[in-house]
C-alpha cells in the first residue's frame, strides 16, 4: 500500500529542485512571550538547504512575510527523513537596531535610564554591552500580529494535534522551573539565542539575566528562556578572606540585592572567559541552525 505522506514528500522535493528554497510547512505554534513563538516546522529540502541550514532560516523568514525571523541557535531537529526534516525552535519579530554614538543619539530623547523616544514618538530600549551600547525598537504590549500571522500560516486543524499540545506544555513547564542562580539560554531583545545567569525572577513572569558581555543584565519573559543548563563544570569564584566575610554578612542580613548578584556573576565570568565561550559553542553544536 502506498504511503501518501511519503509520496507527498517526494513530490514536494521534486518541485523544490527548481529553486534553492526548501518547502516550509508550519505544523504548530505556541506563544513564547511577547513577539516570540515556539514553532514546529516540516522542511522539505533542496540540495542547497540540506547543505546549508541558513537557507532554511531564510525560507522561514520569507514564509512569515519578512516581518518575523527564525532565531538562529534555537532550532533543533525533532525528526530527520530522507527528504523532509521536522524542526522545532523560536521565531520572533524582526527588530530595528541602532548602534549608539554621539551622532546617532541626537535623534532620540531619554525618557528613563533605559528607554528612549525617537522623533516619531516610537520607543526604543537601551541595551548596554561590553562591546558598546545599542537601541532596540520596542512594540506595544497588545500587538498580536505575530500570533495572527502564525495562525493564518499554520496547517489547518493544528490545534487538535499532539504537536500543539506538546508545544503549549513545554512553554509553561520550563518557565515554572526557572529560578535565581540558573544558567540559561534565552532569546534576547535582538532575537539572538544567548546564555546567562538568572540574577532574579519576579512574580510577573520575568527574569533579570546577565550574559557574559552585558553590563547590567536584560529583563526577559520567562517563556523566552529555552533551556536550563547543568553547572557542575562551572568555575567557582575565588574570594579573598575579606570578600568571603562580606558575602556571609550579606547573606545573613538578607542584603543580597541585584547589584550584589550582578557583581558576583561578573566575577565568575572574569575568572575563565574562555570556559563560557567554549560552553556556548558546545550548545550551538547541538542546534539545527
Amino acid at each position: 500500500m502506498k504511503n501518501a505522506k511519503y509520496d507527498r514528500a517526494i513530490q514536494q522535493a521534486i518541485v523544490s529542485q527548481k529553486s534553492d528554497e526548501p518547502t516550509i510547512e508550519l505544523k504548530a505554534y505556541a506563544s513564547a512571550g511577547q513577539d516570540l513563538a515556539r514553532v514546529i516546522i516540516d522542511v522539505t529540502h533542496t540540495p542547497a538547504s540540506r547543505a546549508n541550514p541558513s537557507v532554511v532560516m531564510d525560507a522561514i523568514g520569507k514564509k512569515l512575510e519578512g516581518r518575523f525571523q527564525a532565531v538562529a541557535g534555537s532550532f533543533v531537529t525533532v525528526d530527520k527523513g530522507a527528504y523532509t526534516d521536522r524542526i522545532m525552535g523560536i521565531v520572533g519579530r524582526v527588530r530595528q537596531v541602532v548602534a549608539i554614538d554621539d551622532q546617532s543619539i541626537k535623534g532620540f530623547k531619554a525618557v528613563s535610564s533605559n528607554m528612549f523616544m525617537d522623533e516619531e514618538k516610537e520607543m526604543w530600549a537601551l541595551k548596554r554591552t561590553s562591546a558598546g551600547n545599542i537601541l532596540i525598537k520596542t512594540f506595544a504590549e497588545d500587538d498580536l500580529s505575530l500570533l495572527n500571522l502564525l495562525e493564518a500560516t499554520a496547517s489547518s486543524g493544528y490545534r487538535s494535534t499532539t504537536d500543539y499540545a506538546k508545544l503549549s506544555a513545554m512553554c509553561g513547564a520550563l518557565a515554572k522551573k526557572v529560578k535565581g542562580g540558573d544558567y540559561v539560554t534565552f532569546i534576547d531583545m535582538n532575537n539572538r539565542a544567548v546564555e546567562g545567569f538568572v540574577v532574579a525572577t519576579t512574580d510577573e513572569g520575568e527574569a533579570l539575566v546577565l550574559p557574559p558581555d552585558s553590563e547590567d543584565g536584560e529583563v526577559v519573559n520567562l517563556e523566552a528562556i529555552t533551556d536550563i543548563h547543568d553547572q557542575d563544570e562551572f568555575p567557582e569564584p575565588e574570594l579573598t578572606s575579606e570578600e568571603a566575610v562580606d558575602q556571609e554578612v550579606a547573606v545573613a542580613s538578607g542584603k543580597v540585592d541585584v547589584p550584589y548578584m550582578i557583581a558576583y556573576y561578573k566575577k565568575i565570568y572574569s575568572m575563565d572567559p574562555k570556559f563560557f565561550e567554549e560552553f556556548s559553542k558546545r550548545i550551538r553544536e547541538h542546534a539545527f541552525a
